[in-house]
């Protein structure tokens, strides 16, 4: 279902991909999470066009939110994440974030390569 609910381009929003005949645009958070749900797929090309939408996109987010909803999904996929990282660290520095949602998410997303990370698929056995 969640393949099916894909936006033409790539990518995901919080509904349907095509209403009354018009393409939908694809969110930047929606994609990240709908990316981390799909993380050990075989990559079909519609995920493919997604994280390269996503990875596109995120580098003009301005939203702490968002931007680090992407982070955790492109690093999921083992895309590069650094340059991202520092954008946000900046962001945080800048203007401190006011709500704790926010907040939870810049913090996973500024640890994400850090061993533990509660959204990274584990590959292979654990011992």
């Amino acid at each position: 279902m969640l393949l099916d609910r894909t936006c033409p381009d790539g990518g995901w929003n919080a509904g349907n991909s095509v209403v009354y005949g018009c393409p939908m645009s694809p969110h930047i958070d929606a994609t990240a999470v709908a990316l981390l749900a799909l993380q050990g797929d075989s990559s079909p090309e519609i995920v493919r066009r997604s994280i390269d939408w996503l990875e596109d996109g995120a580098h003009f987010c301005e939203a702490p939110w968002s931007l680090a909803w992407s982070i955790l999904g492109l690093h999921s996929w083992d895309r590069p994440v650094e340059s991202l990282q520092r954008r946000l660290a900046q962001m945080a520095e800048s203007d401190p974030f006011s709500d704790t949602a926010t907040l939870a998410a810049v913090i996973l997303a500024l640890d994400c390569a850090a061993p533990g990370n509660p959204f990274k698929l584990l590959r292979g056995h654990i011992t």
